[in-house]
């Protein structure tokens, strides 16, 4: 049996799309949070209120669809959002840094890697 034939009957995991969309969505809104120093009349307790609503009404979804073939093990998962949640901590720091500093136009730069660790970790969590 060659490798190529033992690649072909290896089972493949597909993300459902409607959980790549809630994936999606998550690191949009995580992004918007990490954004929303950059922005002052944003940045106030309902910004941050509605930021924590979707993102639990998102989680609810996602729990509620189960991946279909979860091939990184529970520590794997685990570690990958543990890590996201402390990157968008750090990144919302930095992004109140770069406002105080008004240097608003820069806030994008923390907003969009938070947008892409959050979609990656959210994409491992159910690979």
């Amino acid at each position: 049996m060659n490798s190529a034939s033992t690649v072909m009957n290896r089972p493949t995991t597909t993300v459902d799309p409607q959980r790549k969309g809630l994936h999606l969505a998550l690191a949009l809104v995580v992004g918007a949070l990490v954004a929303s120093p950059g922005l002052p009349e944003l940045a106030n307790n309902g910004a941050l209120l509605f930021a924590l609503a979707a993102s639990g009404v998102i989680l609810y979804l996602l729990r509620k669809r189960p991946a279909v073939h979860p091939r990184a093990g529970r520590v794997a998962r685990t570690a990958a959002v543990a890590g996201a949640f402390v990157a968008a901590l750090v990144l919302l720091s930095v992004s109140f840094g770069i406002a105080a500093a008004d240097a608003h136009l820069w806030v994008v730069a923390p907003a969009v890697l938070a947008f892409l660790v959050t979609f990656g970790a959210a994409r491992t969590a159910d690979s």
